[in-house]
Formats: structure tokens, sequence, C-alpha cells
């Protein structure tokens, strides 16, 4: 990126964020931001900002992004990624792979290798909160690249985030696993990074109980040289809340009380003031068990997915481009389907599978969608997750919006789902119902809300369905 100048001062931004001395970062922005105005700025101003907490600024920070002109492809780029970063600090993964998409460009030739390095490891971190569970072998790729480079920075940055992941997709891992990681990252330099790796190891289970109050000191100090940190914001109250009563008997104790009030809280308020946007009209109830798709056995893909036209021909085109993904697909690969009476169309075609769940029903046929894998994986996100697209992005809407099969319909924003109620689906006693009899769709009282259960998916509805109404006024 482009320094116009000011190149000491602008080194002197960069290592106080790596370090995490975030307040004193973004004031080193507003300076340079005076002196020579530009996106390159604006985006370590944000950068820093997730820090500390100010998401709300960050936001209007970000935003204002777009009224920039510029000819510096890897300054977009690192806009695009700290934009990314922002919403996924803010809790709208599904909105901020989208940015992610455009910062790592992945249909284009023309490359910034670092800014893409950096924006990949950031990335897979947000894929791990996604629950993709390939994220940390990913990040051990990009270490490995890290290493062949000699980046000092995106060596520790990987190493955290590879502890980080693992435990946000309960992945176990032992202390030989992880001392080596540690080691990457030096406590000066990447203050942060340093605490979130220890922090990621302790809850691992990877000290004994005598090392324990060790290494619960030192993380303690760790943090408490940093003004926020920019990720690993779970890990941090988690590690509180299993160990607040040794952290209560440091003399920092207070002390880091006082810093989680002054840099996670507003984080956490921050999230639960745009959750409480989501279809703000519409009840919390019914309520239900949070959704796991990695341990589900994918009942949902038993009898194919019905296509739009467009959606058939987007899907061709990714063949085609990445036929190594799907080898196990024909030529044609649609059939005409149809659920009783109430509709049919073409879906894709199906092959055998066995399901053993005691509660599969009796009317579903032992079948699934042929775009699916043997491990249960989907092969049209798969290819999107590899290749640096949105998940999504080769997906049918009917796929990512399930059970959400209200989503669908003109009524969407009064009735977007039909938990607890009579199943839409529901013909005859050969087709009693097909959402009521998805795990994903139970209801229990004392589970969440459905509107937390189906965050991802209702937010990147209104993302989408928001910039289709922003598209039809410009036109």
């Amino acid at each position: 990126m482009k320094q116009n100048g000011w190149k000491k001062e602008y080194e002197e931004l960069i290592t106080t964020l790596r370090a995490d001395k975030n307040n004193y970062a973004i004031q080193l922005a507003i300076s340079l931001m005076k002196k020579s105005p530009g996106i390159s700025y604006h985006s370590l101003m944000v950068e820093g900002l997730i820090g500390i907490g100010n998401l709300e600024y960050a936001t209007k920070i970000a935003m204002s992004f777009t009224k920039y002109i510029i000819d510096d492809q890897e300054a977009v780029d690192f806009a695009n990624i700290t934009h990314a970063n922002l919403l996924t600090a803010s809790g709208k993964i599904m909105e901020a792979f989208e940015y992610y998409e455009a910062g790592l460009r992945p249909s284009d030739t023309i490359e910034c290798p670092r800014i893409n390095a950096y924006g990949t490891i950031c990335r897979e971190l947000a894929l791990s909160r996604f629950g993709e569970g390939f994220s940390p072998d990913h990040l051990l790729n990009c270490l490995t690249s890290a290493k062949r480079n000699k980046d000092t920075f995106l060596i520790a940055l990987s190493s955290a985030y590879i502890l980080i992941a693992k435990t946000y997709l309960k992945q176990a891992f032992d202390f030989e696993f992880a001392q080596p990681l540690i080691d990457n990252i030096d406590q000066n330099s990447y203050t942060g990074l340093k605490a979130l790796a220890y922090i990621a190891t302790l809850l691992n289970g990877c000290y004994d109980d005598n090392y324990q109050v060790l290494i619960i000191d030192l993380i303690v100090k760790l943090v408490l040289r940093c003004e926020g940190v920019k990720a690993g914001f779970f890990l941090i109250s988690d590690f509180f809340a299993r160990h607040h009563n040794q952290i209560g008997d440091l003399t920092t104790g207070n002390d880091f009380i006082g810093w989680m009030n002054k840099y996670l809280k507003p984080i956490q308020e921050y999230q639960i003031q745009q959750d409480s946007l989501l279809f703000a009209k519409l009840p919390d109830e019914p309520y239900m068990n949070l959704m796991d798709c990695a341990h589900c056995d994918g009942r949902c893909c038993y009898d194919g997915v019905y296509i739009t036209a467009a959606e058939e021909v987007q899907i061709k085109d990714t063949i085609i481009r990445y036929p190594e993904y799907f080898q196990q697909i024909p030529p044609n690969f649609t059939e005409t389907g149809e659920w009783g009476f109430l509709f049919h169309g073409k879906r894709t075609i199906r092959v055998p599978h066995e399901y053993t769940a005691n509660d599969f029903p009796s009317h579903f046929l032992h079948t699934k969608c042929i775009f699916a894998y043997t491990n249960g994986e989907c092969s049209l996100q798969k290819v999107a997750t590899d290749k640096g697209y949105h998940p999504w992005k080769f997906k049918p809407a009917s796929c990512w919006q399930f059970p959400l099969i209200g989503l669908f319909n003109d009524n969407a924003l009064e009735h977007p789902h039909y938990f607890g109620v009579k199943d839409p689906g529901f013909c005859d006693e050969k087709h009693p119902g097909y959402v009521s009899f998805m795990p994903c769709s139970k209801t229990v009282p004392t589970g969440k809300s459905w509107k937390n259960v189906f965050k991802n998916e209702i937010q990147f509805y209104m993302y989408k369905l928001e910039k289709k109404t922003n598209h039809k006024d410009d036109l």
C-alpha cells in the first residue's frame, strides 16, 4: 500500500497495531489521515477500533470506504478484508464472507500476495466460527507459506489462529502440538496473539493443575499490556468464566475485570444490539436446540434440491470451472420431482445412501443429493470455501435457507418459519411432512430463540434483500 512519504509513522502505526496498542494506533492513524487522507489509513484505523471494541464508529469509517476512487488495488483489497474483519467481530459472519471474497478476488489474475495471505488467514478463522472443520488444516498451510516467506507477522498470526480455530471447533490438541505454535509468537511484538494462543491452549486442558496458576497469571499480564484484541473475543470470556476464581486471587484480578468491561463488553453489547434487529417485529418464540450441521446425518438432502433455471446454469458453470470437485456428477444432474400434489419441478438427482439414526422418518427414502460427498459435505459449498468465495455462492438458495422455508415466500418478513406448527409439507399419509421431521426444526421449551439458532441464515437473507432493494432504487 502507498504510504505517501510518511514511511516512519506508517511503520510505527503497523507495529503498534500488531502489538495491540490500539488506542495509540488510532491516534497515529488520525495523524496520518490529516496529513494524507486515504483509504489505507482509514482501514488501519478500523483495525484499531475493532481492537478497542468501538464497532459502531468502526462501521461508520468502513462505510465511508466507497467514496474513495483509487488505483491502488492492494489498498482496496485491504479495505475489503478489514471490513470483513469488522463484520466478523460484529457477529455478521455471512456478510463478512462477501467482503473476504471481494478482498481475495478469487477470479482475478491480479495478485497482491501479502494482503491475500493476510486475508486468507483472517477468513479461515471466520470459517472456524462458521463451523468449517477443515479451517485449522488450511491455517497450517498458511503457516507453512509464511515460514517459507520468512514473514514473522503472518507466522505469528497463523500460529495463534490455528489454536483459536481448533478451540472454536472443539478439536482437541495437546501440549506437544501447541508449544511450537506458541513459540512462533513473540510476546513483545504480538502481545495479544500470544495471550490468545495461551488461552486456547489452557482451555484445551494442556496444562496440569500446578502449572495452570502460572499460565493464568502470565495470560492476565499479557492481556493487560494490550488495549483490546482484534479476534478471539469469545475465548477471553470463556477463560474468565472458567478461571474467575484463580483470576480473582491475583493482585491484577480486578484490573483484568476492568479490562474486560472496557474492551470486551462493548463488543458483546454491540452484537446483542445487532441481533435485536433480526425480524424485530416477530416474537422470539419458538425456542430450539442449537443447530450443528457438522454432526447431523444430513437428511435434509435426502430428496435432492429443487432448483431454478438460473441455478442450474450456475451449477453447470461451476462444474466446468472446477471439475476436480465434481467427479461424481453426471452431465445431466437433474430430474423431474414432486412432493405429493403440493409441488413439482426440477431437482438434483439422488443416489443411494444409508441412514442409521433411530428417528429417521419412515416416509423418507434412503437417498441423498448427488452433490453430497460420502462424508456429508456439500461439493458446491466445499469448492466455494476452498477457492475463496462466499461458502454459499454456488449453492441453491433453498439449501442455505433451509429450514427457514418461509424465506422463499412473499410474506417472509411476516412468517419466515413453521417450527412448532403444522408442517407445510403435509400432503397425505404417504407425505405427512418434511420440515418438521428434521432435527434442526424441533422446538424445545428451554432452548434458544429460533432467531439465534438461524442467525447466519437470517442475517444473510436480510443483507441480500437490502442489496436487492438498494439496487432497484439506483436504477
